[in-house]
């Protein structure tokens, strides 16, 4: 995983949690202040989508297409889940929050299980030896 896009994402979560005031007047002036109280949970939703995509890029950059099953099973829960609990736009970014979360540990988790059960070469003849 790359440590910088970690880094970035991660440091503009915590600064939408530390200043949210003082970044939205700064970048829209006094109009978009109503929003201050979200920011924090519009970046902790970005942080797992950010690292998504790094895992989204990486499955496509080897030719493995089998992390879109569970993209769109998530993709397909998240609609039916804002559908029915939209009352607020802090309901809404929580489910973003839990679907980002969920979907980046299952898809993380499809490459580490790959990962280890890969063909592994072991001793000094070159004898082949699968893991499962």
């Amino acid at each position: 995983m790359d440590y910088r896009t970690i880094l970035v994402t991660g440091g503009a979560v915590m600064l939408f949690w530390i200043m949210p005031d003082f970044l939205l007047g700064f970048l829209f002036g006094q109009r978009y202040m109503a929003a201050a109280p979200l920011l924090g949970i519009f970046g902790l939703a970005m942080f797992p989508l950010a690292m998504l995509g790094l895992l989204i890029n990486f499955n496509l950059a080897r030719h493995q297409v089998k992390f879109i099953y569970p993209l769109l099973a998530g993709a397909i829960i998240q609609i039916v889940l804002i559908y029915f609990y939209h009352r607020t736009l802090n309901q809404v970014l929580w489910i973003i929050v839990g679907m980002g979360a969920l979907l980046f540990i299952t898809n993380l988790g499809m490459i580490l299980h790959e990962k280890n059960s890969v063909v592994q070469t072991t001793g000094l003849a070159g004898e082949v030896k699968i893991q499962s």
